[in-house]
């Protein structure tokens, strides 16, 4: 059975308790073998000379976090994906954007890592689809359905939308349900820190029927922020957050009268809020959340959906993207 010793910069133990639980369902989903023990090291002179390893390939002063395994992997290609993957974690656990972490093996054969004295290196490599440039209108960017409605208009300035019946976003919690067939129109991007702002103007009439921003990452890993239609005296204000297929929902209660809202979504890494405003210029805020696939590319822009038997059209213009006007805490 592998185990994983990671070696870095000395770090604080309450940190290095949250990266070992951070790393142990990404170890075992990508390695696939059962795991070992996971030991934190300072990489330093003392640690080398201890195990008599000679260093070679590009990992002296390495100034990141370094894994050293012992055990079964499954090729180079994997080694390297799994670098790219935990890379991702420790930025977010850490709050260190720059960190990089390097994958150090013992070779003994093609098939398995084990242990003649000789370290190999791999830096995180991964595939990607070349993020394109924010342009500050929304419309102006490369935009792309996760399901295209049947009815909508999209023009220079605005995107409509008549909504299908049956559609929504929700994943399991209390209701037991799990609905995942509203259109989202988004565009896909790398940056780290940005706010996205959209205003919403609808004519919903039946329960449920909702419009908003949405950041739809896969089934089970989105974000999405609305007003939903409740009866002719109320209507509910607020956002739901579904990390690893269970969604949960936050909402206040407005008159059923509102029919506009703005909405600004910021990200910082693989943080986001969410605020709403009445008229664009003053912005309250929603909701913090942290999402778990949320560190690399995402996908982010609107929704709208119906998902009792209603179809209603929901109008979005203002589109725009700026600096993050979610300022760091202080």
């Amino acid at each position: 059975m592998p185990s994983i010793r990671v070696l870095g910069n000395p770090l604080p133990l309450e940190v290095k308790r949250k990266l070992g639980r951070a790393l142990s369902a990404d170890l075992k989903e990508i390695l696939k073998v059962p795991l070992g023990e996971v030991y934190f090291h300072d990489l330093d002179e003392y640690y080398v000379d201890l195990h008599g390893f000679h260093i070679r390939n590009g990992t002296e002063g390495l100034g990141g976090v370094t894994l050293i395994t012992n055990g079964p992997a499954r090729g180079q290609e994997v080694m390297q994906e799994y670098c790219a993957r935990i890379t991702e974690r420790f930025r977010s656990v850490t709050g260190l954007p720059e960190l990089e972490v390097i994958m150090v093996y013992h070779e003994i054969g093609d098939d398995h890592i084990g242990s003649d004295g000789v370290i190999h290196s791999l830096r995180g490599k991964r595939e990607k689809k070349k993020t394109q440039e924010l342009k500050r209108d929304f419309l102006q960017n490369d935009l792309e359905w996760t399901r295209e409605p049947k009815e909508a208009i999209i023009t220079d300035e605005t995107v409509e939308i008549i909504t299908e019946a049956g559609t929504d976003l929700w994943q399991r919690t209390y209701y037991g349900f799990q609905n995942d067939n509203a259109p989202v129109l988004q565009m896909r991007t790398e940056e780290r820190y940005f706010s996205f702002v959209v205003r919403t103007r609808f004519e919903s009439e039946r329960r449920f029927d909702q419009c908003g921003i949405c950041m739809y990452l896969d089934s089970e890993n989105w974000l999405k922020a609305s007003i939903e239609y409740e009866n002719e005296e109320y209507q509910r204000l607020g956002s739901v957050v579904t990390n690893h297929g269970y969604s949960d929902w936050a909402t206040t209660d407005i008159p059923a009268d509102i029919k506009e809202m703005w909405y600004r979504f910021s990200r910082r890494e693989s943080d986001y809020c969410i605020e709403c405003s009445p008229d664009g210029i003053h912005y309250k805020q929603m909701r913090i959340c942290h999402m778990w696939k949320g560190a690399g590319e995402i996908a982010f822009g609107i929704y709208a959906c119906s998902p009792e038997q209603s179809s209603f059209k929901a109008v979005f213009s203002d589109m725009r993207l700026m600096e993050c006007q979610w300022e760091a805490h202080k």
